[in-house]
């Protein structure tokens, strides 16, 4: 569910979802290469996904998406190392909550 979490925020275009709490994943990858996040919301969920570079608190942003609207899937492509952590963040537009899917595949 959108609705769980620390309220963080992100730059650029996820900078709207600053009063959302966030689900963040804490990613490892195993190969060097991108990675491809989709995600799937209910009919309502206007979701938003970003990513940082290691920490979830200061880590640099490396990408985001927000480029439809409610109910509407989202993916995002980010570059990934072997070994080096990335925080993958789901969030609601401007308040936006709801449950999702999520599919990761790493290439």
């Amino acid at each position: 569910d959108g609705g769980g979490g620390t309220s963080y925020k992100g730059t650029d275009a996820c900078a709207t979802s600053a009063s959302t709490q966030d689900v963040v994943y804490a990613i490892t990858p195993t190969a060097t290469g991108t990675l491809t996040v989709m995600a799937y919301p209910s009919s309502t969920y206007d979701i938003q996904l970003y990513a940082r570079a290691g920490s979830c608190t200061t880590g640099t942003q490396i990408g985001c998406v927000d480029g439809v609207g409610a109910g509407e899937p989202e993916t995002m492509q980010v570059p990934v190392t072997a070994g080096t952590k990335v925080s993958l963040f789901v969030d609601g537009k401007n308040g936006s909550a709801g449950p999702y899917q999520l599919s990761l595949h790493l290439e």
